[in-house]
């Protein structure tokens, strides 16, 4: 797995731009704020949808960072965006038959785990 992005999100302007495009992707994985919330590892939402910005914890910027890395990963996999939004919701024999989001939601290690995949996948692909 590839490092994290901790180091480059000290200033406001980059936990912004990392913010908006987390919200963007939860929100094409049609994921409720709860959800999102859930994922990210934060109580609500509320100030995130304000101001765009991800607060200045280390937890939570990781799990940004793992997002946007299977984000990433998913797009190198799948050409067609829709596939790829759908593999995270469908089960996955290599998840136990739990869709990858179901996994994800157990929290970092879930996250972790669905990227780990992801990055494998494309090491085999090469």
């Amino acid at each position: 797995m590839t490092g994290s992005l901790l180091a480059q999100l000290q200033t406001p302007e980059a936990r912004r731009a990392v913010g908006e495009a987390v919200r963007s992707l939860l929100e094409r994985w049609a994921l409720h704020e709860t959800r999102q919330a859930e994922l990210l590892g934060v109580a609500d939402m509320s100030d995130i949808t304000r101001t765009g910005l991800l607060p200045n914890e280390a937890a939570v910027l990781e799990r940004a960072g793992h997002l946007l890395a299977i984000d990433r990963a998913l797009k190198r996999l799948h050409a067609d965006q829709s596939v790829a939004d759908w593999w995270v919701r469908s089960p996955c024999e290599a998840f136990g038959g739990f869709s990858p989001l179901t996994v994800m939601l157990g929290g970092v290690e879930g996250i972790e785990r669905v990227r780990t995949y992801l990055e494998a996948q494309l090491k085999a692909a090469e």
